[in-house]
């Protein structure tokens, strides 16, 4: 299963070589050892590492779409979309950064846990033929947890397995007389649902190994002393996308390039923080707030993180030296909340100097516009270029700032003083900027606009308008009135290489498969249904202990039942009944999420499907 937690990582088992190290001396000893058989999934553990990885000449279809950015949207995607809206940067990844670590929770590594997920993986393994099967002969279908994304969003799914894969065995074992235990290397040459890897050896140190290589080994837990009778199997490989591990590859295309992605349609919120400062507190969280952390202990989360948030508010008490409110924060006049009263400083201010600094005239003839039309307007009253530039900034400035402060409701008169007041300290700013020596034009023009921005408030608010909008959420319908912005997460595209580290933990089984009987459920269970999130159709199972008077339905976040699937006798066994995501009368449902529940009698459950079209 797939979730935002912190990463903790998979802890690596080394068997203990101080009892017996069976290499070509001792390989006879083993050689009656086997570890044929079948066996039942009682735990398992993913650890994924998703390392964002550089689309450069990428020859991958799906890298079209990619993106490093991670964006929300003003006042929501769809509009922000049409033009209609803004979107906000919030984060920036480069090639190599680290951009998640999901790992399952540590509930699926017990029988209960699987159960309450819907994992249900049983396997028959021949040493002998080099194969495994899934599932194991005589079991019911098996089920496994894996992530999927669909519309630039990650979800976890527990997938329907069904496989034959070719298997090797490292020819070096280990036998641990202490444990009663031997280990073998352990590759997956061939396999339709998971990954392929090499064999490990085990007499090499596992720790010492790269991140970058992949690697396999399965141990075998025995019960006795005289390695006679398997109890149970330890299985633990690390897999890397590429054609290698057959994982994260366009397998269209004849060179195999990269081509996953990591699904960002929600984020991490922080509910805590604006009210430990003693700020104005909202009704939603903040987005990519990172919490309270007491204890500074990066083993345990922070207090106030709210997961999955795709709402919420963009709040901000730091500047560029990272002390909070100590005065140079951009959001300090607007309670430090992205508010409606920044966005029209900003979106004015903004377009002012883009345009205004925006080439319009041909200075050298050549038919290709290369000075901007206010710059070649001072030089043309003496000034040189520099003294030019910055008197633009200066008019640029001051034209929006009125029309910042008529938007807050001055008069014209006094918008026309609070814009001369801010071109000129803006004046001041680009010629730091430009005597600094640090930055180039074009970067202390972009600086400089910043500056304008935050100058322009500040200097409302010293006149006595009322800028801090912060302690409401806007309206629509009365933008005027200004108000903290709610946005919306959008759904990105990561592109990413994904490593992945597996521990799987098995029972032995034994099948003595007389009857049908030997194949009908103990209890009655719902699953997961697959693949979830669905378009266009999904797969519902469940058990039956016995024959029930059985109903399968579809239900809406209003509590409203939509659809029947099935209703009437079923016989004891396993039973999978396909949902077209169409209602009773026959019409598509709306992208969403739903809920099926499965009533047969005395027994009852529910569980959570998502829709998109």
């Amino acid at each position: 299963m797939y979730h935002s937690r912190k990463a903790s990582g998979l802890k690596s088992r080394r068997t203990a070589l101080s009892s017996l190290l069976l290499l070509s001396l001792l390989a006879g000893v083993a050689t009656g050892q086997s570890v044929t058989g079948s066996y039942q999934l009682t735990g398992v553990s993913v650890q994924y590492y998703d390392v964002v990885r550089d689309t450069t000449g990428s020859l991958a279809a799906s890298d079209s779409a990619a993106s490093y950015a991670v964006t929300v949207s003003w006042p929501s995607s769809a509009l922000a979309a049409a033009g209609k809206g803004f979107t906000h940067e919030l984060k920036r990844f480069v090639p190599g950064d680290t951009v998640a670590a999901p790992a399952t929770p540590d509930g699926l590594l017990s029988p209960a846990g699987l159960a309450a997920f819907g994992i249900d993986l049983s396997i028959f393994l021949n040493q002998e033929t080099g194969t495994f099967t899934i599932p194991a002969e005589g079991t019911i279908p098996s089920t496994f947890p894996t992530i999927d994304v669909e519309n630039c969003s990650t979800f976890a799914v527990v997938a329907q397995v069904l496989d034959l894969a070719d298997l090797a065995f490292s020819a070096n074992v280990v036998i641990d007389s202490t444990a009663n235990s031997i280990t073998w290397g352990l590759g997956i040459a061939q396999s339709n649902v998971f990954a392929w890897f090499d064999a490990f050896d085990p007499a090499q140190d596992l720790s010492a190994l790269h991140d970058s290589v992949s690697w396999g080994r399965v141990t075998a837990h025995y019960g006795g002393g005289d390695f006679a009778s398997i109890t149970s199997l330890t299985l633990e490989w690390r897999a890397i996308d590429g054609a290698d591990a057959n994982l994260g590859i366009d397998e269209n295309h004849p060179d195999k390039p990269l081509d996953r992605v990591l699904g960002i349609a929600v984020l991490d919120g922080d509910t805590v923080t604006v009210a430990a400062l003693g700020l104005n507190v909202g009704t939603y969280p903040i987005l990519g707030g990172s919490g309270i952390d007491h204890d500074v202990d990066p083993s345990t989360p922070n207090i106030g993180i709210v997961e999955d948030v795709n709402w919420g508010y963009l709040f901000d008490p730091v500047g560029d030296d990272e002390i909070p409110l100590n005065g140079d924060e951009p959001l300090q006049f607007t309670g430090y909340y992205f508010t409606h009263n920044f966005l029209t400083a900003a979106s004015a201010l903004e377009e002012s100097f883009v345009t205004g600094f925006t080439p319009t005239v041909d200075t050298d003839g050549d038919g290709i516009p290369d000075a901007p039309a206010l710059v070649v307007y001072f030089l043309g009253t003496g000034l040189d270029l520099a003294s030019a530039t910055i008197a633009t900034a200066d008019s640029l400035a001051d034209l929006a700032a009125q029309v910042v402060a008529l938007a807050l409701g001055l008069d014209a008169p006094s918008a026309g003083g609070i814009g001369a007041a801010v071109g000129a300290s803006v004046s001041q700013a680009l010629i730091a900027y430009l005597a600094g020596g640090g930055m180039d034009l074009p970067g202390a023009i972009d600086s400089t606009a910043e500056v304008a921005i935050v100058t322009t408030l500040g200097t409302l608010a010293a006149a006595g308008v009322t800028v801090d909008d912060s302690d409401h959420d806007v309206d629509l319908a009365n933008l005027g009135a200004g108000g903290r912005l709610l946005f919306e997460v959008d759904n990105v595209c990561i592109p990413e290489q994904q490593r992945q580290e597996v521990l799987a933990l098995f029972d032995r089984i034994i099948l003595a498969v007389e009857s049908d009987d030997s194949i009908i459920p103990t209890r009655f269970a719902l699953y997961a249904n697959y693949p979830n999130p669905f378009n266009p159709s999904t797969l519902i199972s469940f058990d039956l202990p016995e024959a029930l008077a059985t109903e399968l339905t579809i239900w809406n976040l209003l509590g409203q039942q939509v659809r029947t699937l099935y209703s009437g006798e079923l016989a004891a066994g396993r039973h999978q009944i396909s949902f077209d995501g169409r209602d009773d009368a026959g019409l598509s449902m709306p992208t969403g999420i739903y809920f099926y529940r499965v009533h047969a009698e005395r027994f009852s459950s529910t569980r959570k499907l998502m829709l998109l079209k």
